[in-house]
């Protein structure tokens, strides 16, 4: 029988297809728009979007096939346990100057693991139904350092945006033909001279911009918390992916590219017209409240 294609979206409750989400709506409702137009070649590109992102199934048959078993909902349960205990021990996030207070707070923690040794991230329940189940996640979670919110865990130098590139001008030069320990400190050196003006331009774009735009946070930017806010395109069907972008596309896709074509001087207009697509967000905002469509200040799920 015949369905609207919606029930063909995929999950915006799943943490890997929730960006599909909002590309398969924004291609959905340009396609709409094309077609009343009568733009057909804008139809057409904007139909192939949508039919790369559908799922095979409905909804309704997706929901029959998907229900967890046992093992996978207790450890999902363990994991909401974790943090909501985390949260309410801390009054939100673990660092005292975070914003990230009350209840409210406790979708967005993470596990910060620190510099202690790490088996899985707890935040991967059907892993661990398969390996240990809720006592192996008790288990992992005593190499918890701290539980905090997406912020400050991407300023910390344990997370990998953390120790994204620094000024070259503070590296060592390391060399082309040495220890390996010198050429990790040559290859890391020539790279940080293409991304580091990149991520100045970028962080100073974030500074002008100065706070999350996601509704009833206005979250600020401060010196040190740049990685924790991410440039989120309006309209995700218009994000640039591939070439100088790269595979995941976008203003970090851009400023992550180390190629010599992808260097500030090169790309300064691609990245300035990328960010004007963008509001700018939070981690916390972006990753655990946009794709649920969660209010600010929403501490039920």
């Amino acid at each position: 029988m015949w369905v609207s294609i919606d029930r063909f979206a995929p999950d915006a409750d799943a943490t890997k297809s929730a960006g599909h989400r909002q590309t398969f709506d924004a291609a959905y409702e340009s396609y709409q728009a094309a077609f009343a137009a009568g733009d057909r070649d804008a139809a057409i590109a904007q139909r192939a979007v949508v039919e790369a992102l559908r799922t095979n199934n409905c909804d309704a048959c997706r929901e029959s096939m998907r229900k967890l078993s046992p093992a996978e909902q207790a450890c999902k349960d363990e994991w909401k346990r974790m943090k909501q205990e985390a949260c309410a021990r801390q009054d939100g996030c673990a660092n005292p100057a975070c914003l990230e207070r009350g209840m409210a707070s406790w979708p967005v923690l993470q596990a910060d693991h620190g510099t202690n040794p790490k088996v899985h991230r707890l935040s991967d329940y059907t892993f661990w139904s398969w390996n240990g189940g809720v006592g192996a996640m008790r288990a992992e979670s005593q190499q918890i350092h701290q539980w905090v919110c997406g912020v400050c865990h991407s300023s910390e130098e344990t997370s990998s945006t953390g120790r994204r590139h620094g000024d070259p001008a503070l590296m060592p030069d390391g060399k082309r033909s040495g220890t390996d320990e010198e050429r990790k400190q040559y290859g890391a050196k020539r790279q940080a001279k293409i991304r580091f003006p990149k991520y100045e331009h970028v962080d100073a774009a974030k500074h002008r911009i100065g706070r999350c735009q996601y509704p009833g946070c206005s979250r600020p930017v401060l010196p040190g918390t740049e990685p924790g806010f991410h440039f989120d395109h309006r309209v995700e069907s218009t994000k640039c992916k591939g070439g100088h972008y790269g595979a995941n596309g976008g203003v970090g896709g851009l400023a992550h590219n180390h190629a010599k074509a992808s260097a500030l001087d090169e790309v300064r207009e691609l990245l300035d017209e990328e960010m004007n697509k963008c509001d700018l967000l939070c981690e916390p905002c972006h990753l655990s409240r946009k794709p649920h469509s969660r209010e600010r200040w929403d501490a039920s799920r």
